[in-house]
Protein backbone atom coordinates (compact mmCIF):
# COMPACT_ATOMS: atom_id res chain seq x y z
CA UNK A 1 0.00 0.00 0.00
CA UNK A 2 1.28 3.40 -1.12
CA UNK A 3 1.83 5.72 2.05
CA UNK A 4 0.36 9.71 1.81
CA UNK A 5 2.85 12.26 1.33
CA UNK A 6 0.97 15.88 1.65
CA UNK A 7 3.02 18.95 -0.15
CA UNK A 8 1.38 22.50 -0.14
CA UNK A 9 -1.98 20.78 -0.19
CA UNK A 10 -0.97 18.35 -3.03
CA UNK A 11 -1.47 14.30 -1.70
CA UNK A 12 0.24 11.80 -3.85
CA UNK A 13 1.77 8.70 -3.58
CA UNK A 14 5.46 7.47 -3.79
CA UNK A 15 5.60 5.24 -6.79
CA UNK A 16 9.23 2.50 -6.43
CA UNK A 17 10.08 4.55 -10.19
CA UNK A 18 10.35 7.68 -8.40
CA UNK A 19 12.02 6.53 -5.49
CA UNK A 20 14.71 5.05 -7.69
CA UNK A 21 15.04 8.36 -9.66
CA UNK A 22 15.84 10.29 -6.64
CA UNK A 23 18.32 7.30 -5.69
CA UNK A 24 20.28 7.69 -9.11
CA UNK A 25 20.49 11.60 -9.34
CA UNK A 26 21.05 11.53 -5.43
CA UNK A 27 23.78 9.04 -5.35
CA UNK A 28 26.36 11.03 -7.18
CA UNK A 29 29.62 9.00 -6.59
CA UNK A 30 28.55 7.47 -3.54
CA UNK A 31 28.30 3.97 -2.84
CA UNK A 32 24.84 3.00 -1.64
CA UNK A 33 24.91 0.26 0.56
CA UNK A 34 22.41 -1.91 2.66
CA UNK A 35 23.28 -3.13 6.26
CA UNK A 36 21.07 -5.95 8.18
CA UNK A 37 21.18 -9.13 10.04
CA UNK A 38 18.86 -10.83 7.44
CA UNK A 39 19.71 -11.41 3.43
CA UNK A 40 17.70 -11.41 0.72
CA UNK A 41 19.15 -14.67 -1.01
CA UNK A 42 19.83 -17.42 0.71
CA UNK A 43 21.41 -20.63 -0.68
CA UNK A 44 20.52 -24.56 0.92
CA UNK A 45 21.65 -27.55 0.23
CA UNK A 46 19.08 -29.92 -0.68
CA UNK A 47 18.72 -33.13 -2.20
CA UNK A 48 22.96 -32.82 -3.24
CA UNK A 49 22.02 -29.16 -5.07
CA UNK A 50 22.59 -26.00 -4.02
CA UNK A 51 19.28 -23.67 -4.45
CA UNK A 52 18.92 -20.59 -3.47
CA UNK A 53 15.84 -18.58 -1.57
CA UNK A 54 14.51 -15.22 -1.47
CA UNK A 55 13.22 -15.03 1.54
CA UNK A 56 9.41 -13.11 2.24
CA UNK A 57 8.97 -9.83 4.15
CA UNK A 58 9.40 -6.42 3.28
CA UNK A 59 12.32 -5.66 4.15
CA UNK A 60 13.71 -7.87 1.08
CA UNK A 61 10.56 -6.68 -1.29
CA UNK A 62 11.61 -2.32 -0.73
CA UNK A 63 15.31 -2.79 -0.93
CA UNK A 64 16.14 -5.59 -3.51
CA UNK A 65 14.18 -3.74 -6.11
CA UNK A 66 16.26 -0.76 -5.71
CA UNK A 67 20.16 -2.12 -5.17
CA UNK A 68 19.35 -3.56 -8.29
CA UNK A 69 18.68 -0.33 -9.81
CA UNK A 70 21.57 1.27 -8.75
CA UNK A 71 24.02 -1.48 -8.63
CA UNK A 72 24.42 -1.66 -4.86
CA UNK A 73 26.36 -3.68 -2.00
CA UNK A 74 24.22 -5.68 0.33
CA UNK A 75 25.98 -6.66 3.54
CA UNK A 76 24.04 -9.16 5.54
CA UNK A 77 24.86 -12.48 8.19
CA UNK A 78 25.28 -15.60 5.68
CA UNK A 79 22.62 -18.05 7.37
CA UNK A 80 22.58 -20.44 4.62
CA UNK A 81 23.92 -23.96 4.67
CA UNK A 82 25.49 -23.58 1.24
CA UNK A 83 26.38 -19.57 1.41
CA UNK A 84 29.76 -19.98 1.60
CA UNK A 85 30.38 -22.68 -1.12
CA UNK A 86 28.77 -19.76 -3.02
CA UNK A 87 30.62 -17.11 -2.49
CA UNK A 88 34.01 -15.59 -3.78
CA UNK A 89 37.39 -15.17 -1.62
CA UNK A 90 36.42 -11.85 -0.78
CA UNK A 91 32.72 -13.60 1.27
CA UNK A 92 31.05 -11.74 -2.35
CA UNK A 93 28.41 -12.91 -4.55
CA UNK A 94 26.47 -11.41 -7.38
CA UNK A 95 22.92 -11.45 -6.86
CA UNK A 96 20.16 -12.03 -8.25
CA UNK A 97 21.23 -15.52 -8.96
CA UNK A 98 20.68 -15.81 -13.21
CA UNK A 99 20.22 -11.98 -13.31
CA UNK A 100 23.26 -10.44 -11.05
CA UNK A 101 22.63 -6.52 -10.58
CA UNK A 102 24.48 -5.81 -7.56
CA UNK A 103 26.86 -7.17 -4.90
CA UNK A 104 25.69 -9.52 -1.45
CA UNK A 105 28.47 -9.08 1.18
CA UNK A 106 28.44 -12.39 3.51
CA UNK A 107 29.08 -11.89 7.14
CA UNK A 108 29.76 -15.07 9.44
CA UNK A 109 28.78 -15.59 13.08
CA UNK A 110 29.44 -18.38 14.97
CA UNK A 111 26.74 -20.60 17.10
CA UNK A 112 27.89 -18.57 20.26
CA UNK A 113 27.49 -14.92 18.08
CA UNK A 114 24.40 -16.20 16.66
CA UNK A 115 23.22 -17.36 20.44
CA UNK A 116 24.61 -14.06 22.53
CA UNK A 117 23.92 -11.48 19.95
CA UNK A 118 20.56 -12.75 18.00
CA UNK A 119 18.66 -14.63 20.31
CA UNK A 120 20.73 -12.83 23.55
CA UNK A 121 20.93 -9.30 23.06
CA UNK A 122 18.16 -8.71 20.72
CA UNK A 123 15.96 -10.95 21.39
CA UNK A 124 15.87 -11.46 24.98
CA UNK A 125 16.60 -8.12 26.19
CA UNK A 126 15.78 -5.04 23.34
CA UNK A 127 12.92 -6.70 22.08
CA UNK A 128 11.00 -6.85 25.12
CA UNK A 129 12.38 -3.54 26.34
CA UNK A 130 11.33 -1.51 23.67
CA UNK A 131 7.89 -3.61 23.40
CA UNK A 132 7.51 -2.61 27.79
CA UNK A 133 7.08 -6.06 28.49
CA UNK A 134 9.32 -5.79 31.35
CA UNK A 135 8.55 -9.63 32.72
CA UNK A 136 10.32 -10.73 29.55
CA UNK A 137 13.78 -8.45 29.49
CA UNK A 138 16.92 -11.32 30.25
CA UNK A 139 19.79 -9.11 30.32
CA UNK A 140 23.64 -10.91 30.89
CA UNK A 141 27.15 -9.38 30.31
CA UNK A 142 27.86 -11.64 27.71
CA UNK A 143 25.43 -10.67 25.49
CA UNK A 144 26.14 -7.00 24.96
CA UNK A 145 29.73 -7.95 24.68
CA UNK A 146 29.28 -10.27 21.79
CA UNK A 147 26.11 -7.09 20.22
CA UNK A 148 29.32 -5.14 20.10
CA UNK A 149 32.08 -7.50 18.89
CA UNK A 150 29.22 -8.80 15.91
CA UNK A 151 28.63 -4.65 15.46
CA UNK A 152 32.02 -4.46 14.69
CA UNK A 153 32.39 -7.08 12.14
CA UNK A 154 29.47 -5.76 10.51
CA UNK A 155 30.93 -1.88 10.08
CA UNK A 156 34.33 -3.31 9.46
CA UNK A 157 32.17 -5.48 6.26
CA UNK A 158 30.80 -2.16 5.19
CA UNK A 159 34.09 -0.06 5.39
CA UNK A 160 36.29 -3.20 3.24
CA UNK A 161 33.44 -2.36 0.69
CA UNK A 162 34.06 1.48 0.47
CA UNK A 163 37.42 1.24 0.64
CA UNK A 164 37.82 5.39 0.16
CA UNK A 165 34.90 5.94 -1.59
CA UNK A 166 32.05 7.68 -0.37
CA UNK A 167 28.91 6.12 0.67
CA UNK A 168 25.38 6.43 1.60
CA UNK A 169 25.11 3.51 4.29
CA UNK A 170 21.48 2.22 5.64
CA UNK A 171 21.28 0.42 8.63
CA UNK A 172 18.61 -1.80 9.06
CA UNK A 173 17.23 -2.08 12.92
CA UNK A 174 17.85 -2.76 16.42
CA UNK A 175 19.81 -5.81 15.68
CA UNK A 176 22.89 -2.80 14.34
CA UNK A 177 21.73 -0.47 16.77
CA UNK A 178 26.26 0.58 16.98
CA UNK A 179 27.18 0.54 13.47
CA UNK A 180 26.34 4.04 13.20
CA UNK A 181 28.65 4.72 15.73
CA UNK A 182 31.46 2.40 14.78
CA UNK A 183 31.08 3.73 10.98
CA UNK A 184 31.60 7.29 11.96
CA UNK A 185 34.52 6.51 14.35
CA UNK A 186 36.34 5.37 11.41
CA UNK A 187 34.43 7.96 8.68
CA UNK A 188 33.21 10.68 9.85
CA UNK A 189 32.12 11.76 6.13
CA UNK A 190 29.74 8.80 5.67
CA UNK A 191 25.91 9.40 5.20
CA UNK A 192 24.08 6.79 7.98
CA UNK A 193 20.79 6.06 8.45
CA UNK A 194 19.51 3.63 10.91
CA UNK A 195 15.88 2.62 10.12
CA UNK A 196 14.36 1.90 14.25
CA UNK A 197 11.54 -0.67 13.25
CA UNK A 198 10.02 -1.63 16.49
CA UNK A 199 8.75 0.89 19.01
CA UNK A 200 11.26 3.16 21.41
CA UNK A 201 10.42 2.75 25.03
CA UNK A 202 9.23 4.90 27.53
CA UNK A 203 12.00 6.68 29.04
CA UNK A 204 11.37 5.69 32.53
CA UNK A 205 12.08 1.98 30.87
CA UNK A 206 14.69 3.43 28.82
CA UNK A 207 16.66 3.73 32.13
CA UNK A 208 17.39 0.45 32.83
CA UNK A 209 19.48 -0.20 30.40
CA UNK A 210 23.28 -0.67 31.37
CA UNK A 211 24.27 0.32 27.84
CA UNK A 212 21.95 3.26 27.40
CA UNK A 213 24.06 6.07 26.69
CA UNK A 214 26.28 3.75 23.93
CA UNK A 215 22.98 2.99 22.13
CA UNK A 216 21.64 6.52 21.79
CA UNK A 217 25.23 8.11 21.21
CA UNK A 218 24.89 5.64 18.26
CA UNK A 219 21.28 7.02 17.29
CA UNK A 220 22.96 10.41 16.78
CA UNK A 221 25.44 9.51 14.28
CA UNK A 222 22.65 8.87 12.16
CA UNK A 223 21.54 12.75 10.92
CA UNK A 224 18.31 11.08 9.15
CA UNK A 225 16.80 7.97 10.36
CA UNK A 226 13.09 6.66 10.76
CA UNK A 227 12.21 7.76 14.10
CA UNK A 228 10.82 4.53 16.10
CA UNK A 229 6.98 4.22 17.09
CA UNK A 230 7.09 6.05 20.52
CA UNK A 231 3.79 6.64 22.76
CA UNK A 232 4.60 10.41 23.81
CA UNK A 233 6.65 13.44 23.02
CA UNK A 234 8.44 13.51 26.16
CA UNK A 235 9.58 9.94 25.20
CA UNK A 236 11.21 10.75 22.89
CA UNK A 237 12.66 14.13 24.20
CA UNK A 238 13.72 12.60 27.14
CA UNK A 239 15.58 9.80 25.87
CA UNK A 240 17.08 11.70 23.07
CA UNK A 241 18.09 15.11 24.30
CA UNK A 242 21.18 15.73 22.66
CA UNK A 243 22.43 19.00 22.03
CA UNK A 244 26.12 17.86 19.26
CA UNK A 245 27.94 14.44 18.51
CA UNK A 246 31.63 15.03 17.51
CA UNK A 247 30.60 11.92 15.04
CA UNK A 248 27.45 13.14 13.55
CA UNK A 249 27.96 15.95 11.27
CA UNK A 250 27.15 18.25 13.87
CA UNK A 251 23.52 17.38 13.42
CA UNK A 252 21.34 17.83 16.60
CA UNK A 253 18.41 16.21 18.02
CA UNK A 254 16.43 18.99 19.68
CA UNK A 255 13.33 18.88 21.67
CA UNK A 256 11.83 21.24 19.68
CA UNK A 257 11.39 19.28 16.78
CA UNK A 258 7.98 18.27 18.04
CA UNK A 259 7.28 22.12 16.94
CA UNK A 260 9.12 21.57 12.89
CA UNK A 261 6.72 21.36 9.52
CA UNK A 262 8.15 17.84 8.59
CA UNK A 263 6.43 15.31 10.31
CA UNK A 264 5.99 11.54 10.16
CA UNK A 265 4.19 8.83 11.48
CA UNK A 266 4.76 5.40 10.71
CA UNK A 267 7.16 5.38 7.37
CA UNK A 268 7.24 2.64 5.38
CA UNK A 269 10.81 1.65 3.67
CA UNK A 270 9.62 3.22 0.27
CA UNK A 271 8.36 6.29 1.43
CA UNK A 272 11.16 6.85 4.13
CA UNK A 273 13.73 6.04 1.61
CA UNK A 274 12.66 8.70 -1.11
CA UNK A 275 13.10 11.61 2.26
CA UNK A 276 16.37 10.31 2.98
CA UNK A 277 17.85 9.96 -0.42
CA UNK A 278 16.70 13.85 -1.10
CA UNK A 279 18.41 15.11 1.82
CA UNK A 280 21.48 14.96 -0.80
CA UNK A 281 19.80 15.56 -3.95
CA UNK A 282 21.25 17.94 -6.25
CA UNK A 283 18.25 20.43 -5.87
CA UNK A 284 17.79 19.16 -2.29
CA UNK A 285 13.92 19.13 -3.03
CA UNK A 286 12.78 16.84 -0.65
CA UNK A 287 9.36 16.96 0.93
CA UNK A 288 7.18 17.41 4.06
CA UNK A 289 5.60 14.24 4.54
CA UNK A 290 2.70 13.43 6.46
CA UNK A 291 1.98 9.29 6.73
CA UNK A 292 -2.01 7.53 7.71
CA UNK A 293 -0.81 5.62 10.92
CA UNK A 294 -1.49 6.77 14.21
CA UNK A 295 1.46 8.27 16.26
CA UNK A 296 2.75 11.10 17.65
CA UNK A 297 4.42 13.26 15.03
CA UNK A 298 8.27 13.43 15.38
CA UNK A 299 10.36 15.51 12.92
CA UNK A 300 12.76 14.31 10.20
CA UNK A 301 14.24 17.57 9.76
CA UNK A 302 17.07 18.70 11.74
Amino acid sequence: MGMEVKNSAEAAVIPAQRVIKLMKEGLDDKRFIVVSNREPYIHRAVGGEIRWVRPAGGLTAALDPLLQAVNGTWVAWGSGDADQKTVDAENRIRVPPGQPRYTLRRVWLSREQIEQYYHGYCNRFLWPLCHMTLDRVNFRKKYWEIYRQVNQTFAQAVLEELGAQPGLIWIQDYHLALCPLFLKQQRPDLKVALFWHIPWPAYAEFRICPQRQELRTSSACSPRRRPPAIRSASTWIGIARVSWNPFSNNWAIRSESARRRSFIRGVKYRLWLSRWVSMWHPLNNWLPVRTRSSGWPISASA
